[in-house]
Order: structure tokens, then sequence, then C-alpha cells
């Protein structure tokens, strides 16, 4: 995957990172010394048996009763780390926001917030590098669906 995404960027500026393992977006993004709200946290739910990315701040938490409303998906679950490992061969923490590079992916839904940051932080398909970059770029690249679904405290 690290390597599929540095191909597909190499045309662009973006800044790569080295760093120890994090789990969180929170983590990640304090090891980088990025704003946590460019982080571009992905997580995988499953309906009826197909995929879907949902890409949102790194701040921010999933609202399932708005996803469901705004993406029209009535019923999902969250895969397991079992389920991230075995099916797409990435682990928690390093999904990266192109669904459109992802095996199985149906669709990829963006948060209608992130979008409005300049750039987006994220890992690339490992737990130890990651990069910064235009949130333009990505947008362009993925061509996700832009929904509102986090939880507003």
């Amino acid at each position: 995957m690290k390597e599929k995404i540095l191909e597909l960027l190499k045309e662009k500026e973006f800044q790569t990172f080295h760093h120890i393992p994090a789990d969180t977006s929170q983590e990640v993004a304090k090891i980088r010394g990025t704003d946590p709200r460019i982080g571009a946290k992905a997580l995988i739910i499953r309906s009826k048996g197909e995929f879907y990315l949902c890409v949102l701040r790194g701040t921010d938490k999933l609202d399932a009763k708005k996803l469901r409303k705004n993406s029209g998906i009535k019923k999902f679950s969250f895969i397991t780390q079992n389920e991230l490992k075995e099916i797409f061969n990435l682990e928690k923490g390093a999904v990266p926001p192109f669904g459109n590079l992802i095996p199985n992916i149906k669709d990829t839904f963006f948060e209608k917030d992130l979008v409005t940051e300049k750039y987006f932080a994220f890992n690339i398909g490992t737990k130890t590098d990651s990069i910064k970059i235009e949130g333009q770029v990505v947008l362009d690249y993925v061509k996700p669906k832009i929904i509102d679904f986090k939880l507003v405290d």
C-alpha cells in the first residue's frame, strides 16, 4: 500500500515521516508534530457483505446515526482488527484515506469538516510511515462522497 500511494503521488509535493508506531490519530499527530485536526483517520465498515471507507478528522468520532442517514447505509458494523489484517492486509492505525486503492472498498466517504482543511496527514499503509499533503490532492485522486457523519458533543 505504501508503495502504491507514493507512486501515485510522486509528481506532487508532500512531506514524509518515518516514526515509531502509534495506534491512534492523536498519538501519531503528536509524534509527527502535526495538528491532530488535519489527521485523516480512516475507518472501514461493513454492510451487507460490502466494505466502505469512512474518513474523518483525527480529533473526531463517527456518529453512526448521521452516517446511516447521510450515506444511505442503513445497517453497518465496524470490521475487527483480525478482519482488517485478513481481508485488507492492514493494521489498525495504518489505514490510508485512499479507498480507491484498497481492494474490496465499494465507496469512500469523507466527513465534510475534514475537507475544509488545507492539508491532510495520515499513515500510508504502515504504522511507521505517514505523509502530510494538500487535502485537495487527496480529494482529486479519491473522489469521495462528502457527507456529515461526525459526532457532535
